[in-house]
């Protein structure tokens, strides 16, 4: 168990150093590679890892372990005279059988790592450099096919691999390899120990990313249960594995079972006294209010979060830009939107100083920065932060990976809102594609795809292919998230939109009812989605002539928008010109014209003359009269 610690530290660093794309993040040499194995076997700090004083600490510590035993039993022995020191020496010589088999395993797991992974070393490219998902896959495989192997160093190693595929967003990969990593311990150690918690956390982590919430639940589950019960388990191993259920249940929109979990470990780690625990522990219930939509809350705990990191830490330091990320999130959705652009710009600033240009790490941040930008009304600004978070994934994580999927629906989104439509559906359908590879039909991001492909197609006048596509959204979002999530809700909006642009009047009703019941019970009385359908409403009675039912819904929903969303945003300016076009037709022309002309100047910045919100306001506008240009 001790081994399997150690390897998910500095191994999985060592391992990961040796896969960096870029040679000047990479070891020099092969000989610097197998150097800083040694180390590691030596218990002396690996380069690749960052130094902090507790790690080099504990490094002393298990380096010199005979040095700091042979000094405790001196004390004890002066406590306890002949017993204590009979005990302790009974204790020293189980230690050094313990640590002399687990060194064997340690050098021959090294030994592996060295021969696999040291094929990325710059002389060994000879033109021909392996990619690091060839590395990963060429170890995975040695394992798998290595019959005579050790069961527990194959179980070792399969964890090995598992967490760098993991790190590289490859859950599909890291999957199997857990799952063969825990099955091999549990058969050749019946009772659970430590290892096997850590290896069940991992398996959980990356069912859950996958969207396996029958599985993975249960998985943490098990973990939890096994730490709570196992007497050399530490407080933190227990408050981690009860911390990775409560954001199980966040994930997958069981808040209320979430909040218990998530705030008993940070009673846990508070009354533990581990600050950087009870950070990392707070920071999970920020992500809990996020999730369940209560923004203000999650603000005011990231903001105490990156306060009390920036007070001990580098501002460069990863948990520091952890929490100014999170807080830019909730700044973001609390409508403080000059704010929330100050904490992404720090943060693009920051993170490409800490990691470089071209880390995986930074493009996730340059990837929400972007999301922030679009929902801002700032798809221009959006766009290469967007492009470039997309260049790095395809170098970093390899061109058929989540975060690859990921970009490319956000870049799409970004090209819908410029209006360029047909590039946006035809990055959709890629994305589908990946995400379809990834995670199969019934999956969350899945249905994303799906759902933002009909709302391209739509635009480009494919009626049917948007509603077959919407229908699918629907039928997937119910299946993988549930009846009462607001995911749902937002595709009857979407599904009862078209309906309705295509003439299925009653059907379309019916949709509109049943999202509007389920929004009424699921979200805030001001939240930006109940404007959204309150628009779409709107739409649908001037379509069936009675621009009078028309009025009072897109009043309420300009109302949420303008305080939800910043001046700049397309939907305020969707909002505006449907409100506009029922003033119009109820003989309210001036007010109407007014608000036509300036919903439609921006759409027609934002996202061009030839995207359907500026066509559509176009087409009111001379409906009412007046010239569009």
């Amino acid at each position: 168990a001790r081994l399997a610690r150690t390897l998910r530290g500095d191994l999985d660093t060592i391992v990961l150093q040796a896969l960096q794309k870029d040679p000047s993040r990479r070891y020099a040499s092969a000989e610097a590679f197998a150097d800083d194995i040694a180390r590691y076997l030596d218990g002396l700090p690996v380069r690749a890892r960052p130094d902090s004083w507790t790690y080099r600490t504990g490094k002393f510590v298990r380096r010199n372990r005979g040095m700091v035993l042979s000094g405790l039993s001196l004390l004890l022995t002066i406590a306890f005279f002949t017993v204590g020191s009979v005990v302790q020496a009974i204790q020293l010589q189980r230690e050094r059988d313990v640590a002399r088999r687990e060194r064997d395993r340690a050098q021959a797991v090294a030994d592996f790592l060295s021969e696999v992974f040291g094929a990325s070393a710059p002389e060994n490219a000879l033109g021909t450099e392996p990619t690091a998902r060839e590395l990963l896959d060429r170890g995975a495989e040695r394992i798998r096919a290595d019959e005579r192997m050790d069961p527990e160093l194959k179980a070792s190693l399969s964890a090995v691999i598992g967490n760098v595929y993991q790190g590289m967003g490859l859950e599909q990969q890291a999957l199997p390899l857990f799952e063969e990593a825990l099955a091999t311990q549990r058969a050749t150690r019946p009772d659970p120990d430590v290892e096997q918690v850590e290896t069940a956390v991992n398996l959980g982590y990356s069912l859950m990313q996958l969207g396996d919430f029958d599985r993975a639940i249960p998985t943490f589950e098990q973990a939890v249960a096994w730490a709570e019960a196992l007497p050399e388990a530490t407080p933190r191993l227990r408050i981690n594995a009860e911390r990775a259920l409560g954001i199980a249940f966040t994930r997958n929109g069981r808040y209320a079972e979430a909040r218990v979990r998530l705030e008993e470990a940070l009673a846990r780690a508070r009354a533990e006294g581990d600050t950087v625990l009870e950070l990392s522990a707070a920071n999970d219930v920020g992500q809990l209010e996020m999730d369940s939509g209560n923004w203000a809350e999650a603000a005011e705990i990231h903001q105490r979060v990156l306060n009390r990191r920036e007070a001990t830490l580098d501002p460069l330091h990863p948990n520091v830009l952890t929490s100014l990320n999170n807080l830019a999130i909730a700044l973001e959705q609390t409508t403080r939107f000059a704010e929330a652009a100050v904490a992404y710009d720090t943060l693009l600033a920051r993170s490409g100083r800490l990691y470089g240009p071209e880390s995986g790490t930074h493009a996730t941040y340059l990837n929400n920065a972007a999301s922030f930008f679009k929902r801002a009304g700032q798809p221009e600004r959006a766009l290469p932060l967007q492009e470039q978070a997309l260049d790095i994934y395809t170098v970093s994580h390899g061109d058929s990976s989540a975060y690859v999927a990921m970009a490319y629906n956000n870049l799409a989104n970004i090209l819908h809102d410029l209006g360029q439509t047909r590039d946006a559906a035809a990055l959709h359908r890629r994305a589908l594609a990946l995400n379809l590879a990834l995670y199969g039909e019934v999956h969350f991001r899945t249905a994303g795809s799906y759902n933002n492909l009909a709302a391209a197609l739509r635009d480009l006048g494919d009626l049917d292919g948007a509603i077959e596509n919407y229908r699918r959204t629907l039928d997937i979002d119910r299946r993988a998230s549930g009846e009462d999530h607001p995911f749902t809700a937002t595709d009857r909006v979407n599904l009862a939109s078209a309906l309705s642009a295509h003439g299925v009047w009653s059907e379309a009703e019916a949709q509109f009812d049943s999202a509007a019941a389920l929004q009424d019970r699921v979200l805030e009385p001001m939240n930006t989605d109940r404007a959204l359908r309150l628009v779409e409403e709107g739409i649908h009675a001037m379509r069936r002539g009675d621009p009078e039912v028309a009025v009072p819904l897109l009043r309420e929903a300009l109302r949420i928008d303008e305080a939800g969303l910043p001046p700049t945003s397309t939907q305020v300016a969707y909002a505006r010109t449907a409100l506009g076009a029922a003033l119009v037709r109820t003989g309210q022309r001036e007010e109407g014209v007014e608000l036509l002309r300036s919903g439609y100047a921006r759409l027609r910045e934002a996202a061009g003359p030839q995207s359907r919100g500026a066509l559509q306001a176009a087409a009111w506008l001379r409906e009412a009269g007046a010239d569009p240009r």
